[in-house]
């Protein structure tokens, strides 16, 4: 995953040391991008293309990304950064702070299609080294001009390099915490400062958790509910159940009601630990039928299901996300039985 107009600021067209500050359309940009938060990410991108409309390689990018009104998820990390001064700052923190958050949503509306652990890990480690890179490389350009964190009242060029580098290190350690449970390396802030940085612990600048967005608690109206979003057919889902039980033992008959496994799967909020659902199937095939409900829901995830809390396995262990990428296979047993059900699903 690219993050081409943050490697543009230190690199190319958008290096503060090369901007005209004396441009009024500098002013007017900021005018045309408002002051009004963006809600979704497609109004989130065009207030970005606004901020670049002048560098016609970066707007003709930003028009091939995928269009999407999902919902903005804010970073789950956050840090103290400079306050802007004048029009000239005040763009470049726009264009950094605005630019990162797409950054991340984008990277969070990709995983939602990642059904693989390697998948996950290899494009999640892909745009951790992108961004690692980058921020290493802002911070030897700090070291070159030989500026301290005070040295920013004055100086358009250090207020930018300060600002991206630490909106870089929340953007990673954001990224690093959607899919932490599977990932096979997790590197901590200090080491991140001591080893990636070569900095000492006296230079941790100290970057807080605010918390996914599924797990902070929220005001009544934009509280966000645990379910798996079903949006299709009640009676289609029951026959699909029924005949899916009968030809795999889906469930543990003595410990489960198919009624049960039924009423988690459409409730409209999952309470995690209320129900009991243990399978008396491979796992590999209960991830199997997973994948292939996904096109009737819209939040049966792994991790959605591990959040209930609410899943064992045949030999009565908890089911977690982990365990359900490990064993996702292309052809479990019983497969082509399996999707002649899920035609009549259709």
């Amino acid at each position: 995953m690219e993050i081409k107009i943050l490697n543009s600021i230190l690199h190319k067209e958008l290096r503060p040391w090369i901007m005209d500050t004396g441009h009024k359309n500098i002013a007017e940009k900021l005018r045309n991008t408002g002051s009004k938060e963006p809600k979704y990410l497609d109004d989130l991108k065009q207030q970005i293309k606004i901020l670049v409309e002048d560098y016609p390689e970066l707007s003709k990018w930003l028009d091939k990304k995928h269009n999407s009104a999902s919902s903005i998820t804010p970073l789950y990390f956050s840090t103290d950064l400079p306050d802007f001064k004048d029009v000239i700052t005040k763009y470049y923190t726009l264009l950094i702070s605005k630019e990162i958050l797409r950054v991340f949503n984008a990277f969070l509306l990709k995983s939602d299609n990642w059904n693989s652990k390697v998948e996950i890990i290899y494009n999640t480690n892909i745009l951790l080294k992108n961004i690692k890179a980058l921020t290493k490389q802002v911070f030897n350009e700090i070291l070159e001009r030989g500026f301290e964190e005070e040295d920013i009242e004055n100086n358009l060029s250090n207020f930018v390099l300060l600002y991206l580098k630490h909106s870089l290190i929340t953007l990673y350690f954001s990224v690093q915490e959607v899919h932490k449970e599977v990932l096979e390396q997790v590197i901590s802030v200090e080491d991140f400062y001591l080893l990636e940085l070569g900095l000492s612990l006296s230079d941790i600048k100290e970057i807080n958790f605010l918390g996914k967005a599924s797990d902070t608690i929220q005001t009544k109206t934009d509280k966000k509910k645990l379910n798996f979003g079903f949006n299709g057919d009640i009676e289609k889902l029951k026959s699909a159940l029924s005949r899916l039980d009968k030809l795999t033992d889906l469930i543990d008959g003595d410990t489960t009601s198919l009624n049960d496994l039924f009423n988690i799967l459409t409730s409209k909020e999952i309470k995690p630990k209320s129900i009991k659902i243990r399978l008396n199937c491979e796992t590999a095939i209960f991830r199997y039928i997973i994948d292939k409900l996904k096109p009737v829901f819209s939040n049966l995830k792994p991790i959605s299901i591990e959040k209930t809390e609410s899943f064992y396995s045949k030999n009565g262990v908890l089911i977690t996300a982990q365990n359900l990428y490990s064993s996702k296979i292309e052809n479990p047993k019983l497969k082509e039985d399996i999707d002649k059900i899920f035609k009549h699903l259709q």
